[in-house]
């Protein structure tokens, strides 16, 4: 569960960047980088424990 409050709180936050700062976030949300993350959120839930456990090992 918590990957999935990742990947839509990374959403939000470009979001808002994308509108507030323009340049850069502007041009990667309009590109559809936030439909892309959209569309991938699913299988990231779906395979959120096992995303989080790779993430979380120590290198």
């Amino acid at each position: 569960m918590v990957f999935a409050l990742r990947t839509r709180r990374a959403w939000f936050l470009m979001k808002q960047r994308a509108e507030e700062r323009g340049g850069g976030w502007a041009r990667i949300w309009d590109e559809g980088f936030g439909d892309e993350i959209k569309w991938c959120e699913p299988g990231w839930i779906g395979h959120g424990a096992v995303i989080e456990d790779a993430i979380s090992m120590p290198p």
